[in-house]
């Protein structure tokens, strides 16, 4: 199965560390420092898309500094959110692209 590598920062809990999200078949694994989740495409309840300085909503055809993707979704005890930042623009939109691909299916 084609998995995709990215490296981002992420957290769940309190501060931000390198991990490698991946996106396989219909589901979002991301390794949070604090933990792995595994999270089914049916279990996402949003995405938004943050410049994380300014903490706006982004479209990606504008400047912005790191792109943080705010990532909500039920782990079957409720709602959590967790986040993922990109200091490149390019990855973060290669990212939304496939996050999109993955809800849409």
């Amino acid at each position: 199965g084609s998995s995709l590598k990215i490296e981002a920062l992420c957290t769940i809990a309190n501060q931000y560390e390198v991990c490698h999200p991946q996106i396989r078949k219909d589901k979002l694994i991301i390794n949070f420092p604090t933990e792995l989740a595994v999270i089914n495409r049916e279990d996402i309840e949003s995405i938004k898309v943050f410049d994380s300085r300014k903490r706006e909503l982004i479209r990606f055809n504008q400047k912005v500094g790191d792109v943080d993707f705010a990532i909500s979704f039920d782990d079957g005890s409720g709602a959590r959110t967790g986040f993922v930042r990109f200091k490149n623009n390019k990855s973060a939109e290669r990212f939304n692209n496939y996050l999109n691909l993955l809800i849409l299916r």
